[in-house]
């Protein structure tokens, strides 16, 4: 029988935080899923540690890439694989609430979402809690979307048919920012709930900010095609909250 959800979990040289995001997956209170975890040729011993949790639980599908192809395509994998009515997406270093995903169910059964996501708490590097949270709203639009993202990929669940016709786009920085966008622009719904049901592990990738400021303005330019002007707007906007952001995380 086919679980209610397929967690994709993409990973490059993450022996140092990968048990402990798999052991939140598999402490969850919703029994009915499977975790499917893409190893990018990690160097490390990120595919020993994995598959010492795949032989002790039938849940774990544990999938290595011949060569190294980034997170995007690694997901895009993971995604073709699943077999679950949802989909749910953990980064190796981020953590889930125990009743994450089943009240996420049954917040999706409820509302018939295309995608919701939630509030979470930000984590320091060591992977302990700070007190500081990121509360999400009820809904975003695609405008909204492109003033201030407010979608964490560790906190999203999707309807698993969305991906019969969409995809992770390797080519962008934020390639998951780039996909929540090109869903809004075409008629999906994104909901939130307000409840820290994930813990984000602050200084990973998207902490390198000038790197991410280039790539939301190639995003608004090249992905979306937006006149300079329009960019700009949003542009400024995204900064104003990015700081709002980054502030709550280190204060």
């Amino acid at each position: 029988m086919a679980p209610s959800v397929s967690v994709i979990m993409p990973v490059y040289n993450g022996e140092n935080v990968i048990a402990d995001a798999i052991k939140s997956v598999l402490n969850q209170s919703l029994p009915d899923f499977e975790l499917i975890i893409i190893d990018d040729c990690s160097i490390d011993n990120t595919a020993i540690i994995v598959q010492r949790f795949a032989r002790q639980n039938e849940q774990i599908v544990f999938i290595r890439n011949d060569n190294n192809l980034g997170a995007a395509t690694s997901r895009n994998i993971g995604c073709k694989r699943a077999r679950g009515k949802y989909i749910a997406f953990l980064d190796c270093d981020d953590l889930w609430d125990t009743n994450k995903l089943d009240k996420q169910v049954s917040f999706m059964v409820e509302n018939k979402s295309d995608l919701s996501y939630t509030s979470y708490e930000f984590m320091d590097k060591e992977g302990c809690h700070t007190g500081k949270y990121y509360y999400v709203p009820e809904s975003i639009s695609y405008e909204g979307l492109l003033c201030n993202n407010v979608i964490l990929c560790s906190t999203v669940m999707i309807n698993a048919s969305i991906f019969k016709d969409y995809e992770f786009d390797n080519g962008y920085f934020h390639e998951d920012y780039r996909l929540w966008l090109e869903l809004l622009r075409n008629g999906k719904k994104a909901e939130g709930i307000n409840e820290v049901l994930s813990l984000y592990r602050s200084g990973g990738r998207s902490s390198n900010r000038l790197r991410a400021a280039k790539n939301r303005w190639l995003i608004y330019r090249k992905a979306e095609g937006l006149p300079f002007l329009k960019s700009l707007r949003y542009f400024v906007c995204y900064a104003y909250y990015a700081i709002i952001k980054y502030y709550i995380a280190i204060l």
